[in-house]
């Protein structure tokens, strides 16, 4: 909202002590003046025993008083605040469970010591800034566009926190640091990084859940000697060798993925490009999720334990190559309980019939397919899957909002005949 003259000013005004006289359970505050400034909110009692949520953006907060005791979540973006002023804010929300500080104006110190506080994410620009916090079960914390050289940090309390993330980090060494500072981590998120490879941790047995993002790695130099096949990449996740989740997305400069940890269960990898190959060695794996190039895979048909392949086909052409590496990626996982394809148009998943020489695969009785825009009907499209899969008994086919089970009537006809 957009706040023009001094009467809009004391009506914004009226309207916030409205809100919190009538017992409003979340309020979100987003105002600006004509000249797109920060909107003062100078003076102003927040004062509500039922008020949950409070999000403030893009205001001034100067002088204000607080006394917020049931409020558990606190977001404040691109707010103008002073260190004295922020304290007071803290002060006043003693019950305070989750906070979200971004991108302040005039903050350079936080201190945080409430004692309910379980997730704290922080983006703070200052140079010389300074963050405290003493909160005893911190469990979750979220740095971006962080750097130690720019801001000191001080946790007291680094064995409860389980899940750490890091966005936009500006050197290895603030990803070294936080990554080696919490000795039971459970969940690492790292999104936003040039070049992992650079990255010298030990190895983190406490780590179940690994999510990569938006990460590049120079494998460009690597040379494969036969005898060692780690490029930096490979090195980097094999610090982790009790994963249960890896998720790689959106990451490139990938010459090859190995994936050995013995434990892992499940796997996604999207938009990342893998010039080589893919090799899982994970005997427990049951579930599998992928989106990208012609990547080739192996030993996903040597995983017993596999129940849940997704696969979203998405090719930028339709070549022979593309129907010849879908064929084979569908042998590779038609062991799997549960098999989805994903793909926006039907030529994706229908292979020309001059392909005569396509071998079909057996063994996939269950197929779920969703074609996002599809010109085909239902008939054709499941007449032309019968020849690439003879084995499909069930066919639960989506096009566009519609989905439709359909059950194949090539083995109903063997069932019968069987009978007689």
């Amino acid at each position: 909202m957009t706040v023009e003259n001094s009467s809009g000013d004391l009506l914004a005004n009226k309207w916030i002590s409205f809100a919190l006289e009538n017992k409003v359970k979340v309020l979100r505050l987003s105002l600006k003046t004509i000249s797109r400034d920060h909107f003062n909110l100078r003076g102003i009692a927040f004062c509500a025993t039922t008020l949950v949520d409070l999000i403030i953006f893009d205001c001034e907060i100067t002088n204000c008083s607080f006394m917020l005791p049931a409020l558990k979540y606190l977001y404040l973006y691109g707010v103008c605040i002073e260190d004295d002023d922020f304290k007071d804010l803290i002060a006043g929300c003693p019950r305070i469970e989750q906070l979200r500080i971004e991108d302040p104006e005039k903050l350079h110190t936080i201190v945080v010591s409430n004692p309910s506080l379980e997730i704290f994410v922080v983006h703070l620009p200052c140079v010389n800034g300074k963050i405290v916090i003493e909160s005893l079960n911190l469990k979750s914390l979220e740095f971006i566009s962080f750097s130690m050289t720019f801001c000191e940090v001080e946790i007291t309390s680094i064995t409860t926190v389980r899940q750490l993330t890091l966005r936009d980090a500006y050197d290895p060494e603030t990803l070294m640091h936080f990554m080696n500072k919490f000795p039971l981590l459970e969940k690492l998120v790292i999104d936003s990084f040039n070049n992992i490879g650079d990255v010298e941790i030990t190895s983190m047995p406490t780590v179940r859940n690994l999510i990569l993002c938006n990460i590049n790695v120079d494998d460009d130099g690597y040379v494969n000697d036969g005898d060692n096949e780690d490029t930096p990449w490979i090195s980097f996740v094999d610090k982790f060798p009790l994963l249960e989740k890896l998720v790689i997305d959106s990451c490139g400069k990938l010459q090859n993925l190995h994936v050995s940890q013995q434990n892992l269960v499940s796997l996604v990898l999207k938009d990342s490009l893998v010039a080589d190959e893919v090799k899982i060695y994970s005997p427990k794996l049951k579930s599998l999720e992928y989106k990208g190039s012609l990547t080739d895979f192996y030993g996903i048909e040597a995983l017993q334990e596999l129940e849940f392949v997704i696969l979203y086909l998405d090719p930028l052409k339709l070549r022979d190559y593309w129907y010849s590496w879908l064929r084979d990626i569908l042998e590779s996982c038609a062991h799997s309980k549960r098999l989805s394809l994903i793909c926006g148009i039907e030529e994706v998943i229908i292979f020309p019939v001059e392909m005569d020489d396509v071998l079909p695969v057996n063994g996939i009785k269950n197929l779920e397919l969703e074609i996002i825009n599809c010109h085909a009907t239902t008939e054709e499209i499941s007449d032309d899957l019968i020849w690439l899969l003879p084995d499909l008994k069930t066919l639960s086919l989506t096009l566009g909002s519609i989905t439709e089970v359909i059950e194949s009537d090539h083995h109903k006809e063997m069932d019968e005949s069987i009978i007689d």
